[in-house]
C-alpha cells in the first residue's frame, strides 16, 4: 500500500493528506507485524473475488495504438447511449477516459452558461467541489439524512444561475435517489436550474436517464465499469442536450485530449455481451457478501449500523454513538488498526454529516477470508469503543501531517 510523496504539504488536499496519514498507518504496521492490515474501503476488489470472476473477465484485444482517437469520431455512440438508458436521438455524448475528467469537464461547462452557485448534495467524490470552486462557482453543501432516507429535502430552493449537482447512488452508499426524487429533478431542471447527476456507480440503464433525457438543463455522467469494480480498463461519458455539443468538444481538446487504445477496448467490452456476463456474476458475489455483511451488522445491536436495500460493492457502515470527528484522529485510527488489523476510509472525508456519527466505506467486493476474519472485530471493537467516552471527548484533534504514523503507533 505505497504512500504519495510527503516531500510538503503547501497546495495539497487535506482528503488526500488524510489518505496519506491512514496509508502510513499502515505501512508501520506492516513493518511492525509481518502482515498487510485489511483495507475495508479499498477501492479494488480483493484477489479472492479476482479469481472467481477470471473466467469472465473482459478480454482485450487491443485498437491500433499510432492515430489520435476523438470522442466525435467514435461512431458507436448510439450504442453506447442506448445501453445506458438514453435515446439517441435525443441526447448527445462527450467521451473521456475517466470520470474525474468529467467532472473537470462539467465544472468547466457550468462555468461557461453562467452558474453563480452550486447546490452539491452530500455525501460527495471529495474532487467536486475543488473542480468548481476553482473556477470562482460557490458551492454550498445540502446534506442527506438518515436514518430515514438518503435523498433530496422536499424543500430544496434552486433557480436559473444555479445548479443541483447530486451522486448517485449517494457516494458510497449503495442507496439510490427515490423516484420522488427523480421528479423532484425534472421539476429544478424544467424551473430554470442545471441539473447535474454523477451516476459513475449507477449500473446501467439509468432511472435518471430515463426521466430526463433530452432535457436541456440535464447533464449526466457515466462510467459503466466502476460498477462492476473493474477501475484500469474504463472509459466515461457525458450525456448531455445535442446543443450543447460544439462546447463541450471544444473544451475536451483543452482539459482532456484524445482516447486511449484502453478507453476504446472499454468500449468495446461495454458494448459486448461479455460485459454483461461479468456484471450478472458480479453482482451475485457481491450480493452474497451483503447478506453476510448485513447479518453482521444484526449482531452488533444499535451501537453498528448499515443502510437498508443498498445495492452495488459499496456500503457505508455507521458508529452512530461515535463522534464524527474521529475520522479525522489518527490516535483514533491506528488504536483501531492496533487492535483490529483493520484500516478504513472515514465518511468525513466525503462530506457525510457529522449527526451520523462515526462512519466509513466497505467495498463489499473486497471479500475474501482476510476480509471475514477482520470485520467481526472492528465491528466489535466499535461497539465496545461506544462506551470509551474518553475518545469521544477528549481526543477530537485533526490529524497533523508532520507527525509521522510510527510516532503515533509508538505513543498509542
Amino acid at each position: 500500500m505505497p504512500s504519495r510523496s510527503p516531500a510538503t504539504t503547501v497546495g495539497r488536499l487535506p482528503e488526500l493528506l488524510l489518505i496519506d496519514a491512514i496509508e502510513s498507518l499502515a505501512e508501520a504496521y506492516s513493518e511492525q507485524h509481518g502482515r498487510i492490515p485489511t483495507h475495508v474501503s479499498h477501492w479494488d476488489p480483493s484477489q479472492q473475488l479476482t479469481a472467481l470472476l477470471r473466467k469472465q473477465a473482459p478480454y482485450i484485444e487491443l485498437n491500433d495504438p499510432v492515430p489520435y482517437r476523438y470522442s466525435y469520431l467514435v461512431q458507436r455512440i448510439p450504442l453506447i447511449l442506448e445501453k445506458l438508458g438514453f435515446q439517441p436521438a435525443k441526447t448527445r455524448a462527450l467521451l473521456t477516459e475517466n470520470g474525474t475528467t468529467c467532472i473537470s469537464l462539467v465544472a468547466n461547462w457550468l462555468k461557461l452558461n453562467g452558474v453563480f452557485e452550486v447546490i452539491l448534495l452530500t455525501p460527495y467524490y471529495f474532487t467536486t467541489p475543488y473542480n468548481l470552486r476553482r473556477l470562482g462557482i460557490e458551492v454550498r453543501e445540502l446534506p442527506s439524512k438518515r436514518p430515514d432516507s438518503y435523498g433530496l429535502p422536499p424543500d430544496i430552493k434552486v433557480g436559473p444561475g444555479q445548479a443541483l449537482w447530486v451522486t448517485n447512488p449517494i457516494y458510497s452508499t449503495g442507496l439510490f435517489l427515490r423516484e420522488t426524487d427523480i421528479d423532484q429533478l425534472l421539476t429544478i431542471a424544467n424551473n430554470g436550474a442545471f441539473v447535474i447527476a454523477d451516476e459513475a456507480l449507477a449500473p446501467p440503464p439509468s432511472k435518471i436517464a430515463a426521466a430526463l433525457c433530452g432535457h436541456r438543463n440535464f447533464v449526466g455522467i457515466y462510467t459503466p465499469h466502476k460498477s462492476i469494480c473493474i477501475n484500469g480498463l474504463k472509459f466515461s461519458a457525458i450525456i448531455f442536450h445535442p446543443e450543447h455539443q460544439s462546447a463541450f468538444e471544444d473544451w475536451a481538446d483543452i482539459l482532456s485530449g484524445g482516447l486511449s487504445v484502453s478507453a476504446m477496448a472499454a468500449i468495446d467490452h461495454f458494448l459486448s455481451p461479455a460485459f454483461d456476463n461479468y456484471r450478472a456474476l458480479f453482482i451475485a458475489i457481491v450480493d452474497e457478501t451483503r447478506e453476510w455483511h448485513n447479518s453482521l451488522v444484526t449482531l452488533s445491536g444499535d451501537s453498528v449500523q448499515t443502510d437498508h436495500y443498498t445495492r452495488g460493492h459499496f456500503v457505508t457502515t455507521y458508529a452512530p454513538n461515535l463522534s464524527a470527528s474521529l475520522g479525522n484522529n489518527l490516535s483514533f485510527l491506528s488504536q483501531m488498526l492496533k487492535e483490529t488489523g483493520c484500516v478504513l476510509i472515514p465518511g468525513s472525508r466525503s462530506g457525510f454529516d457529522p449527526q451520523h456519527g462515526f462512519c466509513f466505506r466497505v467495498n463489499l467486493a473486497q471479500d475474501s477470508d482476510e476480509f471475514r476474519s477482520a470485520l467481526p472485530g472492528l465491528y466489535k471493537f466499535l461497539s465496545n469503543t461506544t462506551s470509551r467516552i474518553h475518545f469521544k471527548r477528549h481526543h477530537q484533534a485533526q490529524f497533523s501531517p508532520t507527525v509521522s504514523a510510527a510516532e503515533v503507533l509508538a505513543s498509542s
